[in-house]
C-alpha cells in the first residue's frame, strides 16, 4: 500500500546527513551544517541582506548601506505582484476552481493541514496517491530541510513586509493575516518547503513506485511547488527577494541532502520550479524595473544565471 511505502523513505534517497537532521543541537561547531550556514550568511550579507548582530543589536555587513533601498524596491514589486492573489490557479493551461487566496488560507496552516488541497493540482493521480501526497511532501521537507530555515531567519532577523511598511508606508499594499508569519522574513520557509517537498515527490515518482510519471504530472508538481512559495508574496507576508534568495540557498543545499546519483534530476526540477514561478516571470520581465537598485539588479541577475 502507499502508506507503507511512505514509511520507507528510501525511494527519495537516503536521509539527510546526520548534521542536517531536525534536532541537531549544533554542538559540533565544525559540522557541515555550520559551515553551510556561515557561507550562506556571508554571501547574502555581502550582497543583499545583512546579518543581525545580537551584541550591538544592529545589522552588520556590506549590504547594510543598501538595505533600505533594497526593501523599498521589494515593497514596490510586492504591490504590483499582489493582484494575482485573487486570480484562479492555472496548472498546465487548465484553470482550477479555486483562487490563489483560497489555497493561501489552507497553506498558512491554521488548522495544521498545510497540504490538504494539494491533490487538486493532481486530479490525474490515482486516489491512493492523492491521499498520501501531502505526507510525502511533509516527509521530504523534514528529512531534507529540517529547521534550517529557522536557523537562517535567526541570523538575518529581517522584518516582515507588514513591519517594514511602518517605516516605508505603502497605502495600497495588502498584508493578509497569517498564523505562520511571525518569524523573521528571510529565508522563506514556505518557499523552501515547496521546493524540497516537490523534490521528494519527484524522486519518489522517478523511482516508479506504481505511478506513471508523465510530463503532465511533473508539470503539476512543478507548478504546485512554485505557487506554494509565490502565494506568500501575493499575501504580503514575504518579500519577492525572500523567494529569490531562498531558491539560491536551495540550490546550494541540494548537494548536501540529495544522493549524488539523484542530484542532476533534483537540480533540474528546482530550476524548473523557479522558472515556472509567477513571481520570477514578474520580477525578471522587464529586467529594467530593478536596475535602479544595483543590489536588487544583481540578485535578479544571479538567479537568472543560476536557473538557466
Amino acid at each position: 500500500m502507499f502508506d507503507a511505502t511512505l514509511q520507507e523513505f528510501a525511494p527519495i534517497g537516503n536521509a539527510a546527513p546526520s548534521d542536517f537532521l531536525v534536532g541537531d543541537t549544533l554542538t559540533n561547531r565544525d559540522s557541515a551544517k555550520v559551515h553551510f550556514l556561515n557561507q550562506v550568511v556571508a554571501d547574502v550579507g555581502k550582497n543583499y541582506w545583512p546579518e543581525w548582530n545580537y551584541a550591538s543589536r544592529s545589522w552588520d555587513g556590506l549590504s547594510t548601506s543598501s538595505a533600505n533601498a533594497f526593501t523599498e524596491m521589494d515593497l514596490a514589486l510586492l504591490m504590483r505582484f499582489q493582484p494575482i492573489f485573487d486570480k484562479k490557479v492555472i496548472v498546465d493551461d487548465i484553470e482550477l476552481a479555486l483562487l490563489h487566496r483560497n489555497y493561501y488560507l489552507q497553506e498558512d496552516g491554521r488548522d495544521g493541514k498545510m497540504y490538504a488541497n494539494i491533490a487538486l493540482y493532481f486530479s490525474i493521480l490515482p486516489p491512493v496517491f492523492q491521499a498520501g501526497l501531502g505526507a510525502l511532501f511533509e516527509g521530504g521537507i523534514m528529512s531534507k530541510v529540517g529547521n534550517l530555515d529557522i536557523q537562517l531567519k535567526a541570523r538575518f532577523q529581517r522584518p516582515r513586509p507588514y513591519q517594514a511598511a511602518l517605516w516605508f508606508p505603502r497605502s495600497n499594499a495588502q498584508f493578509q493575516l497569517t498564523a505562520r508569519g511571525h518569524t523573521p522574513s528571510l529565508i522563506s520557509g514556505h518557499c523552501i518547503a515547496g521546493v524540497f517537498g516537490a523534490i521528494a515527490a519527484h524522486l519518489f515518482l522517478e523511482s516508479n513506485n506504481g505511478v506513471s510519471y508523465t510530463p503532465k504530472l511533473r508539470a503539476g508538481l512543478t507548478q504546485y511547488a512554485a505557487d506554494f512559495g509565490d502565494r506568500r508574496v501575493m499575501a504580503g507576508v514575504h518579500y519577492p527577494s525572500d523567494s529569490l534568495i531562498t531558491w539560491l540557498v536551495s540550490l546550494k543545499l541540494l548537494p548536501f541532502v540529495v544522493e549524488p546519483s539523484q542530484l542532476t534530476s533534483a537540480t533540474a526540477l528546482l530550476k524548473d520550479i523557479a522558472k515556472t514561478s509567477h513571481l520570477w516571470k514578474f520580477v525578471s520581465s522587464p529586467p529594467s524595473q530593478t536596475q535602479s537598485i544595483p543590489s536588487y539588479a544583481a540578485l535578479v541577475a544571479e538567479v537568472e544565471a543560476a536557473i538557466t
